[in-house]
Order: structure tokens, then C-alpha cells, then sequence
């Protein structure tokens, strides 16, 4: 998989990011990504916005399904954004 991200000159709270497969149903396809980082970073994950339009069961519009980009859970503490993780791990 080939990954490429970073941040807008302009405004380094906003990154660009595209990732390729290189095998399975999505090869060759680029997905491109722009993530918005919180000023809470990284207590707070990153809102990430899918600006390719592409069909999966995880995706919905340009919302991805994620449990790494979702706000932690108090009833499943292990469910959900980690202060641990950072822009590599939502990329990965």
C-alpha cells in the first residue's frame, strides 16, 4: 500500500493525504483523504472527510466507518480514539 500525507501550507492543522492498494478489489485505486486536526489533538482524533467517491460497506458518503476515528466510548474503553495513536495510525 503507498501512502502520502501532509499538512496544507497554509494551515498545518489541515492535511491531505492519498493511499493506493497494491492488491484486492481496490487496486490501483488512489483514495484521497483530507483530515482535520483538532486543536484537543491528540485528545480528540481527527475528522477525516473520504474526497474520493467510492462504494463500501464502511463508507458512507464521505464519512468513513472507523472505530480509530470515532470519540472514545465511555461503556467500552477500548473502543474508539486513543491519546496513543497518531496520524500514521489513522492512515495505516
Amino acid at each position: 500500500m503507498g501512502v502520502t500525507a501532509r499538512p496544507l501550507e497554509h494551515d498545518l492543522f489541515i492535511w491531505h493525504a492519498n493511499i493506493k492498494a497494491d492488491d484486492g478489489p481496490y487496486k490501483g485505486v488512489v483514495l484521497h483523504l483530507e483530515l482535520v486536526i483538532p486543536e484537543s489533538y491528540p485528545h480528540q482524533p481527527p475528522e477525516v472527510t473520504l474526497l474520493t467517491p467510492i462504494e463500501h460497506p464502511n463508507v458512507f458518503g464521505n464519512k468513513i466507518c472507523l472505530d480509530i476515528i470515532q470519540g472514545r466510548s465511555t461503556s467500552a474503553s477500548s473502543v474508539g480514539w486513543s491519546s496513543g495513536y497518531s496520524i500514521q495510525s489513522v492512515l495505516l
